[in-house]
């Protein structure tokens, strides 16, 4: 009588499976450079932001604006933190910033209870509208 052998195909790969790797690799690849292409767009104001600040004023102020200064004016940050208006400029970013944290945390609050516990017409628009907007 003959044994059955047993057929493994551990370490074996198909074609089939290979080139599948090999695009999901690539497609991956795709995203993460699509995400870093974004992620760098997404920071140019902030660098524009930064570079302006070291800019001497009188480059501050000319059209066409220049992305790098002529020389960077690291006296711009002493000279804002001595001036007297600074605790003023700090305390009302704060104050903005905390109201309206509060604001939106109560809004959210209330608009998740309703969605979640009441019933009403335009509900699943409403809803779906929103989660649009989100993405």
């Amino acid at each position: 009588m003959a044994r059955p052998v047993a057929i493994s195909s551990l370490g074996h790969r198909t074609v089939r499976q290979g080139s599948a790797r090999a695009m999901s690799v690539i497609r991956r690849s795709g995203l993460h450079l699509i995400a870093i292409v974004g992620g760098g767009l997404l920071m140019i104001p902030f660098a524009w932001a930064v570079i302006s600040s070291l800019k001497p004023w009188n480059e501050i102020r000319i059209l066409p604006p220049t992305f790098w200064p002529s020389h960077f004016a690291w006296s711009n940050y002493p000279e804002v933190w001595s001036t007297q208006y600074f605790s003023g400029w700090v305390f009302n970013s704060v104050e903005i910033s905390i109201l309206a944290t509060i604001g939106t945390v109560i809004t959210a609050a209330l608009a998740g209870f309703a969605f979640a516990r009441l019933r009403f017409p335009g509900r699943n628009q409403i809803g779906r509208a929103s989660c649009r907007e989100r993405v």
